[in-house]
């Protein structure tokens, strides 16, 4: 084989096996929203895990972004570029699935929650928790203008429980 078709099923691989991992992920997080001991824990972990989906999606879009440049090369990059955009088009639409995946079972959890006046007022209270949380990050950061505070403000939010 020539070295471009290696490269190429070596990258098919690791796709493959990163693609597997995701699904893995995605399990984990689904059986945390529905059976974690603490509400809160599990919407934290759902959070985090749609938030990094995100990141994942983007940075596999950047591949295939850059698979595409690579394509109107010619010679070996070519065949990688190919290869690079074949990636990033599967990643994304693994990641963009998965996130579905999360919201879907965190609606479910959701709405069977609100079937009961007990579930009701937890989802109440964690709303009105989730406010006053939001209200003094807000606060906090009312001053300080500028993609840096932007930045940190949005860390805040994501290492915030609610």
């Amino acid at each position: 084989m020539t070295n471009v078709s290696n490269i190429i099923r070596t990258a098919t691989r690791a796709a493959t096996i990163f693609a597997m991992s995701f699904m893995a992920f995605a399990i984990v997080f689904t059986t945390v929203e529905t059976a974690a001991p603490n509400t809160a824990y599990a919407a934290s972990k759902t959070k985090k895990a749609k938030k990094g989906l995100q990141f994942t999606g983007k940075a596999f879009n950047a591949l295939k972004k850059a698979g595409e440049k690579a394509q109107k090369k010619r010679g070996i990059t070519k065949g990688l570029g190919k290869a690079m955009t074949n990636i990033g088009k599967g990643g994304s639409k693994a990641s963009k699935g998965m996130s579905k995946g999360i919201g879907k079972a965190s609606k479910g959890v959701n709405k069977f929650m609100s079937k009961s006046k007990t579930g009701r007022s937890i989802q109440k209270s964690f709303k009105k928790a989730g406010q006053a949380q939001n209200k003094a990050i807000n606060k906090a950061f009312k001053i300080c203008n500028g993609k840096v505070c932007d930045a940190a403000k949005g860390g805040a939010k994501f290492i915030a429980p609610f």
